[in-house]
């Protein structure tokens, strides 16, 4: 029998979920008025729409402190900042096996937008995963313990930001937070079990409606292993450690001067919090409303020759960020270019120089996904990468065609962009600068990196890329010419080459290194030798003889031809970097290829269907490839060519006659 006092917490927590609902309820008609008004500007919702977002956060933190009434058990362990034991990035395995696009699709950390990562390593394992319920233990009281090792603040630190200082002028004012350090963190009482600050009794309210799926297990006191986990529970530290966080923030939050004040916790030295005006990144505009950054220097996403990429946590807006740390070799003129750079592409955040390592970081950002190099290699995490005769990429995996189409489909269109829309040469194409993911039920590419990329029209002539996918003509030490955006075709070409090729490539460029016995400078890779280490696919040639039995066989001979036109691709954009054609002409012509080679299979699964009734007709056959070719070849001045057809086998080669590429003999303008 329940006793008096368990009955009332139970009826106390009743009334919390109650008025939670209904705060619930009036804040999402209060979110779709303000959308569907007419009088307001898009700049006034979006002010709007963050305040909510930043109420939203403290009720979250409310109402899960209130719902606790025990503490965690001995022996739980708790993810805290700066622990050792983070949770490690996933290798891929090294299964031979072909790697499909239904390999592809499992949720990653974008929890609220239902976005999805490209990684290829046991997809179903994960899933199953994904579907089992977390082991978590309730806590047993309201009361947190007492930390020790609290958050504790540095001398006062008031450094000019990149728009005051000598350096570039893209940020502002950095104020360090001034905590007494011998100060510790208030205990949490029970009669104050959130860090809700900024908030009156009246202006109390809970999560717009696209938040309500995330708090449901929440509000509910236990987890629904099939809802996605929510941004929070993401985190590298523990909710008692975040309430902490914002009450220290909540002073500098509640200013209004546009400054950015990093807060450092002495006690984690890989962690610092910054609070900063709210940025959109699409419209590229600040906001007076401050929000509070998150950084973890042990949440590392990627490394390059000099700089980290970390992961950020934005945590009132719930968003990830990435944060590039900056080596104090990185000069002022080129932190201001990457900046601009960024700009352009709308992916850039903010600009800061930290406390607790001299240094800048500069936030963007943070697309999805895996590399293309971890998508088509097993990588060793075991190997350095410094070296550059490590081979850290052991394996290559084996991707499926239509795996290897769409990627290339799709790096070709994000090349294209970067040209076109954005007027950028990248100068470093790269695998380990693409990132390759999958979401809304499509595969989607983005190029990365943007720090040494230059205006098309800049005619800079330096040294710049990476040894493998250079161009010789920017690299050559007697009489260099200046980057244009056929060094980055030239470069795409090795990476298309890359993908369609069986062999290990980045094994091949530090076995071409081993040659020579310098390890500081060693000479640059040319056209040739790349063409010699991708022979398979510079000298392209059927996998296999046309064999016409069934539909099956039909759909091989498709995949093999457009992977030949796909290496001839290649090879011309190396050997002509397309200077008789163009980056779109070439994906108009893959996209026709594509559309037409469906509509043609859809004619022949027809013509299949037919020989099992005894109907066998080729008439229909002959319409549609004359129909294709009537649409490729309109416009062109000469009489339209008229094809008959008597079977599948010349229905076949009247289909590959319309569409295969000019011969390679006439491939020679840079060779």
């Amino acid at each position: 029998m329940q006793n008096t006092t368990s009955i009332t917490t139970s009826l106390e927590k009743e009334q919390v979920k109650m008025r939670t609902a209904a705060k619930e309820e009036l804040l999402r008609e209060w979110r779709e008025e303000i959308k569907a008004d007419p009088f307001l500007s898009p700049e006034i919702k979006t002010i709007i729409g963050f305040q909510i977002d930043k109420l939203g956060l403290y009720a979250y933190l409310d109402n899960e402190a209130a719902l606790k009434s025990d503490v965690e058990p001995k022996g739980t362990v708790e993810k805290r900042l700066g622990s050792e034991s983070a949770p490690a990035k996933p290798q891929p395995n090294a299964e031979t096996k072909t790697v499909t696009i239904d390999d592809l699709v499992h949720v990653s950390f974008f929890p609220t937008r239902q976005k999805h990562s490209l990684t290829l390593d046991t997809s179903k394992a994960h899933r199953k995963e994904k579907e089992s319920p977390r082991n978590r233990h309730s806590p047993k009281s309201m009361e947190s313990p007492k930390r020790k090792d609290s958050l504790k603040g540095s001398d006062a630190l008031k450094s000019s930001d990149c728009s005051k200082d000598k350096d570039p002028p893209a940020t502002k004012n950095i104020e360090a937070a001034e905590f007494s350090k011998s100060q510790d963190s208030p205990k949490r009482k029970i009669s104050s079990s959130s860090p809700r600050m900024f908030i009156t009794e009246e202006e109390t309210t809970d999560f717009p409606k696209r938040r309500k799926q995330s708090l449901k297990s929440s509000l509910n006191g236990k987890k629904d292993s099939s809802v996605t986990p929510g941004f929070f529970d993401t985190l590298p530290i523990s909710q008692e450690i975040l309430v902490e966080y914002l009450k220290y923030a909540k002073p500098y939050l509640e200013k209004a001067d546009g400054n950015i004040d990093v807060l450092p916790d002495l006690d984690r030295p890989n962690i610092e919090l910054i609070v900063t005006p709210h940025r959109d990144m699409k419209t590229n505009t600040e906001h007076p409303q401050k929000t509070v950054i998150l950084i973890d220097r042990n949440q590392l996403e990627g490394e390059g020759a000099y700089n980290q990429v970390i992961r950020g946590f934005d945590l009132i807006n719930r968003q990830y960020l990435a944060v590039k740390l900056l080596s104090p070799i990185v000069t002022a003129t080129s932190r201001e270019k990457e900046i601009e750079n960024l700009k352009k592409r709308k992916w850039f955040y903010g600009c800061y120089r930290l406390t607790q390592v001299d240094q800048y970081a500069l936030v963007m950002k943070l697309i999805p996904g895996d590399t293309l190099l971890e998508t088509l290699y097993v990588i060793d995490p075991k190997v350095s990468k410094d070296h550059i005769y490590a081979n850290y990429c052991p394996e290559k995996k084996k991707l499926s065609f239509e795996l290897q189409f769409k990627i290339i489909a799709s790096l070709m269109k994000q090349l294209a962009k970067l040209h076109d829309k954005y007027k950028l040469l990248h100068r470093d194409l790269k695998p380990a600068n693409i990132k390759v993911y999958f979401a809304n039920g499509k595969i989607k590419v983005r190029i990365i990196d943007l720090g040494d990329a230059i205006p098309v029209d800049s005619k800079a002539v330096e040294l710049c890329g990476t040894d493998g996918y250079l161009d010789d003509r920017v690299s050559s030490l007697i009489d260099p010419v200046p980057f244009d955006i056929y060094a980055d075709i030239f470069s795409a070409a090795v990476i298309i080459a890359e993908i369609l090729t069986k062999s290990n490539y980045q094994q091949k460029i530090r076995e071409e290194k081993s040659k020579v016995t310098a390890d500081i400078v060693t000479p640059r890779i040319s056209g040739w030798q790349i063409q010699k280490m991708l022979e398979d696919v510079f000298k392209p040639e059927p996998d296999e003889a046309d064999n016409f039995g069934s539909f099956e066989d039909h759909e091989r001979n498709m995949q093999n031809f457009i992977l030949l036109e796909l290496k001839k691709l290649a090879k011309k954009m190396l050997t002509t970097r397309l200077n008789g054609s163009s980056l779109t002409e070439e994906i108009e012509r893959l996209d026709t290829i594509d559309k037409d080679c469906q509509q043609f299979s859809e004619e022949v699964r027809r013509y299949w269907d037919s020989c099992k009734q005894l109907e066998i007709s080729t008439q229909q056959l002959q319409s549609t490839v004359n129909a294709i070719h009537e649409r490729y070849t309109a416009g062109l001045f000469f009489p339209q060519k008229k094809f008959q057809i008597n079977s599948i086998k010349s229905a076949t080669e009247c289909f590959k006659s319309i569409h295969t590429e000019t011969e390679e003999s006439s491939m020679k303008l840079f060779t």
